[in-house]
């Protein structure tokens, strides 16, 4: 199974069950977001955490793929040339961190993507809950 239908397929579990529309929608965002965190990688110095943080959703679904390891290393693999992980840490600052961290997302999503992020999938920026797996 590749990458993109095992996330697509973890998405479609997520909330007691996501439409197939829904489910690529969501499946889109977290590579998206995982595309973001790799292209900030090689700035950060060694074992410092990423500056940016995802919506409620996709940190749901970026947990789920987490554990489906085989997949989740090979779309590493794809997305940073030198053959590292993109770490998760759940050991973050408050939730005032948290948003600060994820406003920073969303203007590194629409500096790198041209639109803003999905309201359906990112919310409102303003009210994220702190969160991790």
């Amino acid at each position: 199974m590749g990458v993109h239908s095992t996330v697509s397929k973890l998405a479609r579990a997520l909330d007691g069950g996501k439409d197939e529309e829904q489910a690529e929608q969501l499946t889109g965002e977290y590579l998206r977001f995982m595309i973001l965190l790799a292209e900030e990688q090689p700035q950060l110095a060694d074992g410092q955490p990423s500056s940016l943080s995802p919506s409620p959703l996709i940190e749901q679904l970026w947990c789920r793929h987490l554990l489906e390891t085989h997949s989740y290393v090979k779309m590493c693999a794809c997305l940073v040339p030198e053959g590292d992980l993109i770490h998760h840490t759940s050991l973050r600052s408050s939730a005032t961190g948290r948003q600060e961290r994820v406003q920073a997302a969303v203007q590194a999503y629409r500096k790198r993507f041209h639109a803003a992020p999905p309201q359906a999938v990112w919310g409102v920026p303003e009210e994220v809950p702190g969160g991790a797996c």
